[in-house]
């Protein structure tokens, strides 16, 4: 039995292999000082800091995965499937390819960071615009073993989504504390900038 898809929560398509704690760390730092650095001057100077917290804390949140199971849709189609044959080797045999597309709302690139906590066998799966689709094929004579195939994928990625939220959703909390000092840290330089500008006027 073949399944669909790649390795979720696992990476599988980021050079760097970044956890979800590593990308988050990194926004709450790294990325929130150059958000607010990337201000143009004017724009920053005709803002409260207030607003340019808000706006750059709205840039950054993250959304987490909620997945649609309730309006999950099946298909099933014709597809040869390879076997083991008595003689050696494989064979080539009519099967099943049996799939489940569950629509979902977040931000897609949760799809590929790994949790603080997960195991070695991630479920697999691919994603599609805003569809997940889990499957496998299999003999026809094999449709519960497809059935309970995807339903206990469907179960491993809910528990990795559990996983992951309270980690994004802490985040989403942090994010205004870790953008403030870099807003005053540039409202302070600006206007020191302008300070100096005006003391060298007429020299």
């Amino acid at each position: 039995m073949a399944t669909v898809g790649e390795a979720l929560f696992f990476g599988v398509k980021r050079h760097d292999r970044a956890t979800l704690s590593d990308v988050l760390r990194h926004a709450l730092t790294e990325e929130a000082r150059r958000r607010v650095d990337a201000i143009r001057e004017p724009d920053f100077s005709k803002k409260s800091n207030d607003e340019i917290v808000e706006s750059v804390r709205a840039a950054l949140a993250v959304e987490p995965l909620i997945l649609l199971r309730e309006q999950g849709k099946g298909d099933v189609t014709e597809r040869d499937i390879h076997v083991e044959s008595f003689r050696g080797g494989t064979v080539a045999v009519k099967g099943l390819q049996v799939v489940q597309r569950v629509p979902f709302t977040g931000d897609p690139a949760l799809w590929e960071l790994q949790p603080s906590q997960y195991d070695y066998s991630p479920p697999h799966g691919m994603v599609q615009g805003n569809d997940l689709i889990v499957g496998i094929s299999v003999r026809e004579n094999e449709k519960e073993a497809a059935i309970a195939h995807i339903k206990s994928t469907l179960d491993k990625v809910q528990i990795y989504i559990d996983r992951q939220t309270p980690d994004v959703m802490k985040f989403n909390e942090e994010l205004s504390a870790a953008i403030v000092p870099h807003v005053v840290a540039r409202r302070s330089t600006i206007e020191s900038a302008k300070d100096l500008s005006g003391r060298l006027d007429g020299i």
